[in-house]
């Protein structure tokens, strides 16, 4: 067939290269194009037989067992072909002689059985076979152990949860134990009482008249003072640089940053009311406040708690400056603040007989209240040091509420794929009557 497909390529080229072809030679041309056209395919077919054959021949004539294929595999070549080893590496390793001599040889010490990858190069596995002496060989024995282990680590990606993790924050602060307020001025002016002279009595009625006027019909006089004193507004601010891609390829980054942000301005704020000194910039906190009372060791030294020097003396001390907000500012106290080192110490109180005096470790929670008031715990409140007070005799006025801006227009930052993101508040802290809270010092 390849002969006649020769003869006819030549006959075509020939007829194709005369001119003026007669009706006869196109004819011709015709039956040469249908002739062609049914040797084409015999052709196909009959190469694919010769193909297969050669296959088959090739296979015959490889050497028998894996290790002579393996070596033939990777010197010999046929028509041209690499002849390869298709058998599984399991199916290599139990047809190898190595092994078939451990069958028959199970007894002794370990051996060790190389088995090589699929197309016998590159990649090679090992198996290990430890055999005591007289026990059989399993099937169970003979397979290879799949882990995931150190061969995996390239190849197994981590999944990474969408989110940074972060612990819980705390819960009460101060702001939420005094009034809140709002404001449109950089500044907040109070009218404090400052002496009340109480004349308060009781009135006989009126019976007669006399030349100097009405009898037993004069009422008491009473008479207050007051002084007027002006709370700045204080600002607290932060900011946090910011790549463009950053934000770009983590959806979550953005309202991470603003929350963390905002939670910094929190932190802050609690420590400015319970510790601002008033200088510069600061807020003029609850601790000092002229005109709280102070309960320190002084104070106690004079006015003795009833168990003072027990272990029980905190519990009293705290209760004592309840009491005086009570009869001295004539106000009621609705929460105290500890450090947590302190709440701990009152958590962890007992008697003789090992009871703990409040909730106890198996409780449903924490000490929360003391004397029934509210317990703010935060690390800004000093150590060995209870502020209670009457939340409705101060207040937080906001005249921004906190607030996170973002922008690329600091220092170079548009020219970078930089943000800067702010946040911020203004606040004023008014104390209308001092007297209403009291530093209590603990032992």
């Amino acid at each position: 067939m390849k002969q006649r497909m020769s003869a006819l390529v030549q006959e075509l080229q020939t007829l194709h290269e005369t001119d003026n072809r007669s009706a006869e030679q196109e004819a011709r041309i015709d039956a040469i194009l249908t002739e062609m056209n049914d040797l084409g395919p015999r052709m196909e077919r009959q190469a694919t037989i010769e193909k297969r054959l050669a296959e088959g021949r090739a296979q015959q004539q490889t050497p028998a067992g894996p290790i002579a294929a393996r070596e033939y595999a990777r010197t010999e070549e046929r028509e041209g072909q690499e002849v390869v080893d298709f058998r599984s590496p399991m199916e290599r390793f139990l047809d190898s002689e190595a092994f078939a001599h451990y069958r028959k040889h199970p007894k002794g010490a370990s051996q060790q059985l190389l088995v090589e990858s699929f197309h016998g190069r590159h990649l090679r596995s090992h198996a290990k076979l430890t055999k005591a002496a007289d026990e059989p060989v399993t099937a169970r024995e003979v397979r290879a152990l799949i882990y995931s282990g150190t061969a995996a680590t390239g190849m197994l990606q981590p999944d990474v949860f969408p989110t940074i993790y972060r612990g819980r924050e705390a819960g009460l602060m101060m702001r939420d134990v005094l009034l809140n307020a709002e404001t449109t001025a950089n500044a907040i002016t109070i009218l404090r009482e400052n002496v009340f002279t109480n004349a308060a009595a009781e009135t006989l009625e009126a019976t007669a008249t006399t030349s100097t006027g009405y009898s037993n019909a004069a009422k008491p006089e009473s008479a207050i003072t007051f002084t007027s004193e002006t709370f700045d507004v204080a600002t607290i601010a932060h900011w946090i640089p910011v790549t463009r891609a950053a934000l770009d390829d983590l959806s979550f980054l953005r309202t991470y940053v603003e929350a963390r942000l905002i939670t910094g301005l929190k932190r802050r704020e609690n420590n400015q009311i319970l510790n601002g000194d008033g200088n510069g910039a600061n807020l003029t906190g609850l601790y000092k406040t002229t005109g709280i009372q102070v309960l320190d060791d002084a104070y106690f030294g004079t006015a003795a708690t009833q168990n003072a020097g027990s272990e029980t003396e905190n519990f009293e001390r705290i209760l004592r400056g309840k009491t005086l907000i009570s009869t001295v500012a004539e106000a009621q106290a609705t929460f105290v603040a500890l450090n947590p080192a302190d709440h701990e110490k009152l958590q962890t109180m007992s008697d003789a007989n090992a009871r703990y005096y409040g909730a106890g470790p198996f409780a449903a929670g924490n000490i929360s209240t003391l004397w029934g008031l509210p317990i703010v715990v935060d690390a800004a409140n000093p150590v060995g040091r209870a502020l209670v007070g009457d939340g409705t005799m101060a207040a937080v006025v906001d005249r921004m509420d906190a607030q996170v801006f973002v922008a690329d227009q600091h220092a170079d930052f548009f020219t970078h794929n930089m943000f800067a993101f702010l946040a911020e508040e203004r606040l004023a802290l008014p104390v209308f009557r001092p007297a209403a809270f009291a530093d209590v010092e603990l032992v």
